[in-house]
């Protein structure tokens, strides 16, 4: 699951595969080339916030209860870290670059 040394990011990789705030997929590997989900994203800040407990009653109708990423939407919609949409949270979407800034911001100021 650890990238090749040589690589400009594998600090960063270790760093977050050694914290725990991304655990890879479930086939083992880390994928950092991938598009990064809004999901994913909401999950990762929750894991770096020791992932508390989050109330799961009103998630946006795109976020079924039972999935992996439901904790950590939730936990992101009541900090504040994310806002849904009209069209729900779009958990599966690809995050922007301005989304990303937008959403580091909210959870810089909110906690």
């Amino acid at each position: 699951m650890r990238s090749p040394a040589a690589e400009w990011y594998h600090d960063a990789v270790d760093w977050a595969v050694t914290s725990g705030a991304i655990l890879g997929y479930g086939d083992g590997t880390f994928g950092p080339g991938n598009t990064l989900t809004r999901a994913e994203m909401a999950t990762i800040l929750c894991r770096l916030a020791g992932e508390p407990e989050a109330d799961l009653e009103g998630l946006p109708s795109d976020v079924p209860a039972g999935e992996w990423y439901a904790n950590g939407v939730a936990w992101a919609l009541a900090e504040g870290v994310f806002g849904g949409g009209a069209a729900g949270l779009e958990p599966g979407r690809a995050l922007t670059r301005s989304e990303g800034a937008a959403i580091l911001w909210n959870w810089e100021t909110c906690g």
